[in-house]
């Protein structure tokens, strides 16, 4: 199974057992709000009382309680737009992102809601399928009244407009029962057959596909196998994709960015086939011989693929990163914790810190337990997370690396989960806050938030709540909410800090009881209004919907003296480029505005030795040894035979290989990417112990303080699963 987890929904949203719906429920009717003041510095509380009624409290805090039945309820944003959705006779929609909401009733012929899509081109058009007849209601006034109700000639499980501007009326329509693909080129309200046995579909991807009214699909055929075809919307022409792949298999086709992916079944398991800017496809070459099952698409940024591979032999997934062209893999990590690990789908805990080029998260099994690990460099080399610098409440004491560590639990790998284990920002680049433990090993008891102002590099210990987080505008705001673990009697508990969370407010609803089921993350993040699902156990599971608008709160915009210059990695080089940023001071509590860009400036390097790794077919060994400039690389015979076609000697195969990525320019690069290794294919020896580069001045490469590194085969985990199955 092939899966592209970069093109999962990028929102949040929960979806849980409940009942009744909507009633407007006013502020008017809280008796009172307490908002609590918390420095964990000095751990004092400061109380103060705000007056049920008053202006300050009910511009504050909107309240929108859910009293009709329904089987489950979801509230995510589509594009721009809030919408609370229950899947039966009603829909509920805002357009203020929370602070009203309306009744969306369907025509009598749709006795049941199912899914709404936005129009990316046009946010007043919005379409809705039914649930239990096959018709498609059309609105372009943002579903204050529907235009046109459709019954198309299928059953439509998925609708999907095309990514263009220039095709904004295009949409594909999918009927999952029998399989069949629909188009139609008028917003829904006609529809034409492209073709049936259809497993997977993609449009055309914009500025790199020439006509961007192509669909690519995934096709059954009769060998239980299926073909890549292509269809041009424009000219209403079905051919066979060229680049061309036949006999793939079922539900394996990927199209994403530069990229055309899918698997095929060889004698020796399964095998990943790569098309890189729609040229002929070619078999990717991964650095181990071992049986593929599933294969699971993290990353396609920098011209590079991030993938994990599990290999059901020896029950490990790892981590592999290719090349420019997809065809030539590394390996960037053994042994990753899997989710799922029970079902076909397994997914492995891995993130991808959001505004930072080349910054990831993974969890990788060690002999004692689950180790949380980061890399800088795009997987290249990874190391223990830095414990936090402050000790808070018996937290993180006496945690020094190596022996003691930040661990994260990194279930975020789906967007349907309710809990949100991390959380970062485009807007914010620097920031990131999650709940995460210190110790040898993950430990989900005993978790707490920790923030990162650096985006990554360093972390401070500050609050212990951390159930659920947001970021708002741009980060000036952040929130989280206590577990649901324990029913809070009479209120619902917030905290929220502007100072980066170094100094908290506690906020208490009172008459607002229930479980903060979900505080959903804002896409955009560039408003000040924030929304919470609770549910009240004691009154039958009633839902509400809390919005709470924080432009009451925080009066003052920020203005030159509120802000300071941020370069990573204190003002050193980070994939050949120093970005500058320009953000607030975290004793400055005002608000940035949508306008804000955090983005001052970007300067290219000089290519230093760090700019580069070893290449295809070598082994990239670390050393203390400031002579080698941090690591050596060795040639691995299998390796070299696996990446060069064998058919003759291969000469001036380079050593080196620039990161993926990297832009840096000049410097050593052109005396780096001369050193050459002859390769024969008959040779069983190395020719040299050690590839290494003579007269060059770079500055050394600081090597990892853990075993990161370790090739799969040298893993205890591999020799114990090893041990067990020659058993």
């Amino acid at each position: 199974m092939l899966t592209d987890v970069e093109h999962e929904l990028d929102t949040t949203e929960i979806q849980l057992n409940g009942n009744k719906w909507l009633q407007e429920y006013s502020t008017h009717d809280l008796r009172s709000a307490k908002r609590l003041t918390r420095s964990f510095d000095d751990k004092r509380l400061h109380n103060q009382n705000i007056t049920a009624g008053s202006n300050e409290i009910n511009q504050f805090v909107r309240i929108s309680k859910l009293n009709q039945s329904g089987p489950f309820i979801s509230l995510h944003y589509v594009g721009e737009k809030l919408q609370a959705v229950e899947n039966g006779r009603y829909k509920l929609g805002s357009e203020d992102q929370g602070h009203t909401f309306t009744i969306i009733k369907p025509p009598r012929n749709c006795s049941r809601l199912r899914k709404l899509y936005r129009n990316p081109h046009n946010s007043n058009e919005v379409l809705i399928t039914c649930g239990s007849n096959p018709i498609i209601l059309i609105s372009e006034n943002s579903v204050k009244t529907f235009n046109a109700v459709v019954k198309p000639p299928f059953v439509p499980k998925r609708l999907l407009f095309n990514p263009s501007s220039k095709y904004s009326t295009f949409l594909l329509g999918y009927d999952g029962r029998k399989k069949e693909l629909y188009i139609s080129k008028k917003s829904g309200l006609a529809w034409q057959l492209i073709d049936s046995g259809v497993n997977r579909y993609y449009w055309g991807v914009p500025n790199i596909d020439s006509d961007q009214s192509i669909v690519y699909y995934e096709k059954d055929n009769i060998s239980f196998t299926a073909n890549i075809y292509k269809y041009i919307s424009s000219k209403s022409v079905k051919t066979l994709c060229k680049p061309s792949l036949k006999n793939i298999k079922i539900n394996s086709l990927i199209v994403n960015k530069n990229y055309m992916m899918a698997l095929k079944n060889h004698t020796e398991g399964l095998k990943l086939y790569v098309s890189y800017d729609r040229k002929p496809f070619k078999l990717a070459r991964l650095p181990s011989d071992m049986l593929l099952e599933t294969v699971t698409i993290l990353d396609v940024s920098q011209d590079t693929v991030m993938l994990a591979g599990y290999h059901m032999l020896y029950k490990i997934m790892n981590l592999y990163i290719s090349d420019r062209q997809g065809t030539h893999f590394v390996l960037s990590l053994s042994h990753l914790k899997v989710i799922n690990s029970h079902s076909k789908n397994h997914r492995p805990s891995f993130y991808k810190v959001k505004g930072q080029i080349g910054t990831y998260l993974a969890n990788q099994n060690g002999v004692d337990g689950v180790v949380s690990k980061i890399t800088f460099n795009k997987g290249v080399t990874w190391q223990l997370i830095s414990p936090p610098q402050n000790a808070i409440k018996g937290y993180c004491n006496d945690c020094k690396l190596p022996n003691c560590s930040l661990h994260f639990k990194l279930r975020q790998t789906s967007s349907k989960r309710v809990v949100r284990d991390i959380v970062s920002s485009r807007k914010s680049p620097d920031l990131i806050l999650g709940a995460a433990n210190c110790g040898r090993v993950e430990n989900s008891l005993k978790q707490g938030l920790v923030v990162s102002q650096d985006g990554g590099y360093t972390w401070k210990f500050s609050s212990d709540y951390h159930y659920s987080y947001s970021v708002l505008d741009h980060g000036s705001i952040i929130t989280t909410s206590d577990s649901t673990l324990a029913y809070n009697h009479g209120k619902i508990n917030i905290l929220y800090s502007c100072t980066n969370g170094d100094l908290w407010h506690r906020l208490n609803i009172v008459n607002a009881t229930g479980i903060v089921a979900l505080v959903v993350n804002n896409p955009y993040q560039e408003s000040l209004m924030m929304n919470i699902l609770a549910c009240d156990i004691s009154r039958y599971s009633i839902w509400s919907v809390v919005t709470l608008d924080f432009s009451t709160i925080i009066h003052r915009r920020c203005n030159a003296s509120d802000y300071s210059t941020w370069m990573r990695r204190d003002n050193n080089c980070v994939l050949g480029q120093v970005k500058s940023y320009r953000r607030r001071n975290s004793t400055s509590c005002c608000f940035y505005g949508s306008q804000y860009r955090k983005l001052s400036s970007t300067t290219i390097c000089s290519c230093r030795r760090d700019d580069f790794t070893c290449n295809f077919g070598f082994e990239r060994i670390s050393s203390t040894n400031s002579s080698q400039n941090g690591y050596t690389c060795r040639p691995q015979q299998l390796s070299l035979t696996a990446n060069y076609d064998c058919n003759q000697t291969v000469s001036s195969i380079p050593v080196y290989r620039k990161l993926p990525g990297n832009q840096c320019r000049h410097g050593i690069e052109k005396t780096i990417t001369h050193a050459k290794y002859t390769f024969k294919c008959n040779q069983t020896e190395y020719l040299t112990d050690r590839i290494r580069l003579e007269n060059v001045a770079t500055t050394p490469v600081a090597s990892s303080a853990s075993p990161s590194n370790l090739t799969t085969t040298d893993h205890p985990m591999y020799k114990k699963r090893l041990a067990t199955l020659l058993a």
